[in-house]
């Protein structure tokens, strides 16, 4: 059985469709990331799944239990789902103490109770503090305090993240992700950064244009993207138009590994499968155009000599590494590629 399932979900705003069909499982004490742009319908899947909003076709199953189907649509506070909301949503007017007990059922508002979920988020003895003598980070531990009080099956997260700075952003997600494993909850995390996608959950599910168009475990998609466009928006992508037969792709950067196709395509390699070497001897001659540093590694943008594949590679290096502008450099590739066979082969 699985923590949530949603089935062929559809959902629209007046004349609009926003969910065309969604469907999805989330399997017990795990993290799945609803990654996608802007109107890619992330966030309405969220409110659907809270209650917020009714599906308009489909049906949503917690732990089994219909919640949202045809003839049922169960209240958003009578289903055992915690919900942090973009900016935590506290009540101002209460302590953090009493933000946390809201969540609480009234016999169940003791003391020791909040005192407890406040520890599990690392905030003890600041229940008597205001949300406005807090950080942006404490607060978004108070609220999912607040949403882990009635134990529940699966927790929303809706970008909870985004308003931080990028220090404060990595710390905080460490810490609220390891406390939800502990909790032993199943977590939805809405996103539109790949990054935290890939880092934090067991599965991705990605949308786009309102339907799922890849979910898998992070490795699988970033390594095997569905289709160009998906290996664009996870990540850098180098993709090459090639010929392979018996399974190899011969290219200026060295035979690729194509498991097993043959016929015309385009192969993607990922920034790190590439490599730099100024020893001219083998392989595709190129000139390096910039380097963008980023401590623990380098991104290289380089220019073919003659013209092979895209007017650009990006190569990624040891943050180490310096190629000045107009280095003289040689480009090889390692590792099986993915292929897509073009449109008609």
């Amino acid at each position: 059985m699985n923590a949530l399932d949603v089935e062929g979900v559809h959902f629209s705003y007046g004349a609009t469709p926003v969910l065309r069909g969604i469907s999805l499982s989330v399997p017990l004490a795990s993290i799945t990331a609803v990654l996608g742009p802007s109107g890619s319908g992330k966030t309405t899947l969220l409110r659907v799944l809270a209650g917020f909003e009714r599906a308009s076709a489909g049906v949503v199953r917690l732990a089994g239990t219909t919640i949202d189907g045809p003839d049922l649509h169960l209240a958003p506070e009578r289903r055992r789902l915690g919900y942090v909301p973009q900016e935590g949503g506290l009540f101002p007017h209460l302590s953090v103490a009493g933000n946390v007990a809201f969540g609480l059922r009234r016999r169940h508002r003791e003391a020791q109770r909040v005192d407890d979920l406040l520890a599990m988020v690392g905030l003890a003895g600041l229940g008597t503090r205001f949300p406005h003598e807090l950080s942006g980070g404490q607060q978004q531990r108070v609220a999912l305090a607040r949403a882990l009080a009635l134990e529940p099956t699966v927790v929303l997260l809706d970008e909870p993240f985004s308003s931080l700075d990028a220090a404060l952003r990595v710390s905080v997600r460490a810490d609220i992700v390891g406390t939800l494993r502990t909790a032993g909850a199943a977590v939805v995390l809405v996103t539109h950064d790949q990054q935290e996608a890939l880092s934090v959950a067991d599965q991705v599910a990605v949308l786009r244009g309102g339907t799922v168009a890849q979910v898998g475990a992070p490795r699988d998609i970033y390594a095997r993207p569905v289709d160009a466009e998906m290996a664009g928006f996870l990540g850098d992508a180098n993709l090459i138009q090639v010929t392979a037969r018996q399974g190899v792709a011969d290219t200026a950067v060295g035979p690729l590994d194509v498991a097993g196709s043959d016929g015309q395509g385009v192969v993607l390699l990922r920034p790190e499968q590439l490599s730099l070497s100024t020893d001219r001897s083998v392989g595709l001659r190129a000139i390096v155009v910039s380097q963008t540093y980023q401590g623990h590694d380098s991104l290289v943008d380089v220019r073919p000599e003659q013209p092979w594949g895209p007017d650009l590679l990006r190569v990624r290096v040891q943050g180490t590494t310096a190629f000045a502008p107009g280095t003289a450099v040689v480009v090889s590739a390692s590792g099986p590629v993915t292929f897509w066979h073009d449109p008609g082969e």
